[in-house]
């Protein structure tokens, strides 16, 4: 986070983030539609995307049009229903004589409880559904987090939301792991990257576990997201629950009063008969 945005956020001057909906149709900037103004009539620019093994580049071709243009788009611009949703969120540029993909984004930076935890607030959806987790040395990663994890000092990454959760390694630069995220996210949407999909959480069959779970959603999830962390459900056994801790607060300092004074005593006081303790596995 850099001076600027650390003195507006102690002020409370920073703007309220707006996420743009993952079905935002591709847009033309202004000098786009000037360019393509200038062009003779009938003539546009046929896009389309091709896959690498990175995400897909964009290509653009002027010439006569190949047919009537989207309803998604105001302009001479042809493309396949496929390269159409490929290229939701982006926008499509001309400069210094040539076309590009640019991307509206903004990444704001913010403490967590664990000095070796950062959270990111994004405009852009990063994770539906479940939040996803990953540390570095998972094998078959998908692109996002791949890029995340390959920046220095990054040990795991926690996606839920807009927001991505960053453990680092002890004493490794903000600075420079803050410019590593902004590069992997703007990297991750111009390839025409998607928000990762997690799994809903499935139906529990044991009926003590689906009520702990609804008192961890009410009472103690809510703090724990803000803070850039996440608990995970894996079980209860003979009044012992097992939780898993993610994020932030996987190493955090303060996670063994959370986990005590935070979720066992919640527990223990909604389940009087059936809770003993809470540990961490």
């Amino acid at each position: 986070m850099g001076l600027l945005d650390t003195l507006r956020s102690a002020l409370g001057m920073q703007h309220a983030l707006t996420v743009t909906p993952a079905d935002t149709p591709v847009a033309l900037t202004e000098s786009a539609r000037a360019h393509l103004a200038s062009l003779p009539d009938g003539h546009g620019i046929h896009v389309q995307t091709a896959l690498t093994d990175r995400g897909r580049i964009v290509q653009v071709a002027e010439g006569e049009l190949q047919g009537p243009p989207p309803p998604e788009i105001d302009g001479p611009v042809t493309m396949g229903n496929a390269d159409l949703e490929h290229l939701s969120g982006l926008l499509l540029d001309h400069t210094q004589g040539g076309w590009q993909v640019v991307l509206a984004l903004e990444v704001r930076a913010r403490e967590t409880p664990n000095p070796n935890g950062r959270l990111y607030l994004c405009t852009r959806q990063l994770a539906v559904g479940a939040p996803r987790f990953f540390s570095a040395g998972q094998s078959q990663l998908p692109h996002l987090p791949s890029r995340l994890l390959e920046t220095e000092g990054v040990r795991s990454v926690l996606l839920r939301d807009n927001t991505i959760t960053v453990e680092r390694e002890p004493d490794h630069p903000w600075p420079a792991i803050d410019r590593g995220v902004d590069q992997a996210l703007r990297q991750h949407f111009l390839l025409c990257g998607k928000a990762l999909t997690g799994a809903e959480a499935a139906a529990r069959q044991d009926p003590l576990e689906q009520a702990v779970m609804e008192v961890l959603e009410e009472r103690i999830l809510p703090g724990i997201h803000r803070d850039g962390g996440d608990l995970r459900l894996l079980g209860i056994t003979d009044g012992v629950v097992q939780v898993a801790m993610e994020g932030a607060c996987r190493t955090c300092p303060a996670s063994t009063a959370t986990l005590k004074l935070g979720v066992e005593r919640a527990l223990r006081e909604a389940f009087p008969d059936d809770i003993k303790r809470v540990e961490q596995v």
